[in-house]
């Protein structure tokens, strides 16, 4: 039942986005410095969304990605090669589904939660954890779950776990878990959030691990999490954005510090801003460099030279391409 609860069609949450939104466009990338280029699009399609970005070292795999055409939905798990900058199919589920967590263990993608329908036909959150091999395109459920239903959470991997911020729908205090893949064990961490910090959904695409800490870009807010310490605190430095409210940001760790792409308020305050945070000093500035469009909503990844941006929504249109950006380039 809990295979077929994940490949089960999810329209309802799509269609609440597509309502208001119009069909997608394709916007060629401009620069001065030829350090963000258009490199193609996501998918050919009307509407494109993209759940997640994942570098496995060869490939990026982008995750339930979203499209319609020809009033078909459909959810698919697209290869993206940087080398030639073109993506392929790799995977099409027979129903739909959303907002989910994942990251990458070197050997497999960790999908975490999201939203289904269940036999009733109710949209909710799901427990289920999922495994995806890039090299079989085998997706299996594991035989372990959330410790309750959950969407919007921010899964980070620091080398041996997978870190989830999350929070129950029956709750208004956000937790930390921690999963051992090993061992197939989910464990809370006696843990307490820096106040203010109430909404790990705000994170979603802004959490990143570099060099032993997670950091989690809250707003204009910084959030710096130690598991070897059990520490979890506000930064003393700010974004330094135009549009402070904005949440919907993409972080990528680099070998250059942490860049935060983008941002918007839901549907709203939209920026361009690209933002580089040193963790080592604290120091964030803002980059010479700007997105062609402002948009909130993309999802970022580091394939070792370049940072890759796809998707996002901007102002009331999704944006099916894929920029690169070569921050060695920018200033």
């Amino acid at each position: 039942m809990k295979k077929l609860l994940l490949l089960t069609a999810l329209i309802f949450s799509a269609i609440l986005f597509f309502i208001f939104l119009e069909p997608t466009r394709d916007i060629k990338a401009k620069s001065g410095n030829q350090d963000i280029v258009y490199v193609g699009k996501i998918a050919d399609a009307a509407h494109v969304t993209v759940g997640n970005a994942i570098w496995t070292g060869k490939d990026i795999i982008l995750t339930d990605v979203f499209t319609i055409r020809n009033e078909n939905m459909s959810m698919k798990f697209l290869k993206f090669d940087p080398q030639q900058n073109s993506t392929e199919k790799i995977l099409e589920l027979d129903g739909l589904g959303d907002r989910k967590a994942a990251v990458w263990t070197g050997k497999e993608i960790l999908i975490f939660g999201g939203i289904v329908t269940d036999s009733a036909g109710r949209y909710l959150p799901t427990d289920l954890i999922v495994s995806f091999n890039p090299e079989t395109y085998e997706l299996k459920v594991l035989n372990v779950t959330l410790p309750y239903p959950a969407a919007d959470i921010s899964a980070v991997w620091t080398g041996e776990y997978a870190y989830l911020f999350m929070k129950s729908r029956n709750s208004d205090t956000p937790e930390v878990w921690r999963f051992d893949p090993k061992n197939s064990l989910m464990e809370k961490l006696n843990v307490d959030y820096p106040e203010g910090f109430d909404n790990p959904g705000f994170t979603v695409h802004s959490a990143v691990w570099f060099d032993g800490s997670i950091f989690l870009f809250y707003k204009d807010r910084i959030a710096r999490f130690n598991p070897s310490e059990g520490s979890f605190v506000w930064l003393e430095t700010k974004l330094p954005t135009k549009q402070p409210d904005a949440w919907t940001r993409a972080a990528v760790a680099t070998d250059d510090g942490i860049y935060v792409i983008g941002g918007s308020n839901g549907f709203t305050n939209f920026t361009d801003e690209i933002i580089r945070f040193d963790p080592e000093t604290g120091d964030a500035n803002v980059m010479k460099s700007r997105l062609p469009t402002p948009r909130g909503g993309a999802v970022a990844v580091w394939d070792g030279r370049y940072v890759y941006v796809v998707g996002g929504w901007s102002s009331r249109m999704y944006l099916n391409e894929i920029l690169r950006f070569d921050y060695r380039k920018s200033g």
